[in-house]
């Protein structure tokens, strides 16, 4: 429990003392890239159905 209860006070001491070792995380995990540009056009992304409803022009059924 100790150990875990550490790893933010670590954190916070790396962000204050070496902030570009916190800058280049991740460090040793697997990052992922979209292969799909369109994803980034705002006209096709939906986030809540509300606002895909309202983006495809549709009404709300209840």
């Amino acid at each position: 429990m100790d150990e875990y209860c550490g790893v933010p006070a670590e954190i916070s001491r790396e962000c204050h003392q070496e902030p570009e070792v916190i800058k280049g995380t991740p460090h040793n995990g697997p990052t992922h890239r979209v292969k799909h540009p369109e994803i980034n056009d705002e006209e096709l992304i939906a986030v809540t159905w509300r606002q895909y409803l309202k983006k495809k022009g549709l009404k709300k059924q209840p």
